[in-house]
């Protein structure tokens, strides 16, 4: 049984996306494979690849990827956080979690 990354809000691309969590659970999931949920109820496995950093060290290279457009930029990701997390601060740990999506599901 995989572990199931979950969204609130997806605008995938296929093939290489990222995500920002808050903290170091899923650096702890590094090279694991886990079950994606897309917008339209299919699933996709796919191996992750993890960093781990502060959020003000975040450059935009880090978030190019982001699997929604609105987080695709510093100010946009920081918006989305504190929506997420209230007490969000940007000297917090996050983890980049890089993952694909197949060209077929598109």
């Amino acid at each position: 049984m995989f572990e199931e990354l979950r969204f609130k809000h997806a605008e995938f691309i296929p093939g290489e996306n990222t995500t920002i969590r808050r903290g170091v659970k899923w650096a702890l999931r590094d090279g694991n494979t886990v079950r994606i949920v897309l917008p339209s109820g299919d699933e996709v496995c796919s191996a992750i690849r993890t960093e781990v950093m502060r959020y003000c060290d975040l450059t935009d290279y880090d978030i190019a990827l982001q699997h929604d457009e609105e987080t695709r930029t510093l100010p946009g990701l920081f918006e989305a956080m504190r929506r997420a997390y209230p007490d969000f601060d940007k000297r917090e740990i996050v983890t980049v979690v890089h993952f694909e999506i197949p060209k077929e599901v598109e």
